[in-house]
C-alpha cells in the first residue's frame, strides 16, 4: 500500500482475506492493524482473526508492505530582474518561491531537494515567459514535478546617451586620422548596436565632416538612434615648390 499525501493509509479485512470459510458461517474477520503511517514504511506483519458464528476463531499472518508517496508538488510563477551584465542566476529564495506550498508526508519541506531547469536567464528571455521545470525529491528519492513560469525583466532603463560632436585638428599635410571613438552607453546590457552610417571605431576619418550614426534596439523592441559628427581640420602648411 502507498501512503496518501497526508502520510496515511488504511486497509480493510477484505484486502488480506484470501477466501476464509467456515461450515457454520463466519461472524467476523478483523485485522489487528488497519491504519498505517510513515513510521510503518517497509514490511509489517498483520494478524487476521476470523471468527465463526459459534465463537470459534482462527488467525493467520499477512505481510503488508507500506511505501512512501511522491511529494505533493506545487509550482508558482515569479519575476526575476537581470543584473547590469544582462544575466540572472536563481538563488535559494527564488526556488523557495517557485515551490512554495510543496509538501511531503515523510520529508519536511526544508529537507526536500528542489531542482530547477533552467536556472540562468539572459537578455534573450526578456518579454517572453520562460517555462521552468521544477522537481522535488523526498528522502526516499521519490520525485514529482510541475511547470512554473518565470518572467524576466531588464532592470536597467533603455536610455542611450547623447554624444556631442568631435572636432580634431591634424598636422598640415595629413589627410586622415584615427580618433578616440566615444563609448556608446545604452543604459542596458540588453541592447543591440547597429551602425547605419559613418566609419566606426576603427575608421580613418578624412579632413572634413563625417556623420556617425548608430541604431539601438533593446530586447523589448524599443529603438533609438544616436548620431554625432566627426569634424577633422588640417593645420595650414606651406606649399611645396618643385623648381
Amino acid at each position: 500500500i502507498i501512503l496518501d499525501n497526508n502520510g496515511n493509509a488504511t486497509i480493510v479485512a477484505g484486502d488480506i482475506d484470501n477466501g476464509s470459510t467456515d461450515a457454520c458461517g463466519i461472524a467476523s474477520t478483523i485485522p489487528d492493524q488497519m491504519t498505517f503511517d510513515a513510521s510503518d514504511i517497509g514490511e509489517n506483519l498483520v494478524t487476521l482473526a476470523v471468527t465463526d458464528n459459534h465463537g470459534n476463531s482462527s488467525t493467520c499472518l499477512s505481510k503488508i508492505t507500506v511505501e512512501p508517496n511522491v511529494p505533493n508538488m506545487v509550482c508558482n510563477s515569479i519575476q526575476v530582474y537581470l543584473d547590469k551584465d544582462g544575466t540572472y542566476q536563481l538563488v535559494k529564495k527564488d526556488i523557495e518561491l517557485l515551490s512554495a506550498g510543496t509538501s511531503d508526508a515523510t520529508t519536511p519541506y526544508e529537507d526536500l531537494r528542489i531542482d530547477v531547469n533552467p536556472e540562468t536567464f539572459t537578455c534573450a528571455n526578456i518579454q517572453r515567459p520562460v517555462f521552468t521545470w521544477v522537481t522535488a525529491y523526498n528522502k526516499f528519492q521519490l520525485s514529482s514535478h510541475c511547470w512554473s513560469l518565470i518572467t524576466v525583466i531588464d532592470t536597467f532603463q533603455f536610455a542611450p546617451d547623447t554624444i556631442g560632436d568631435i572636432e580634431i585638428l591634424i598636422p598640415g599635410g595629413a589627410c586622415e586620422t584615427k580618433i578616440e571613438y566615444p563609448e556608446l552607453n545604452t543604459g542596458s546590457a540588453c541592447v543591440t548596436l547597429t551602425q547605419v552610417a559613418g566609419l566606426g571605431p576603427d575608421g580613418l576619418f578624412p579632413v572634413g565632416t563625417t556623420i556617425e550614426k548608430w541604431s539601438l534596439t533593446n530586447a523589448g523592441g524599443e529603438s533609438a538612434e544616436v548620431s554625432f559628427k566627426v569634424i577633422v581640420e588640417a593645420e595650414n602648411a606651406l606649399p611645396t615648390i618643385d623648381p
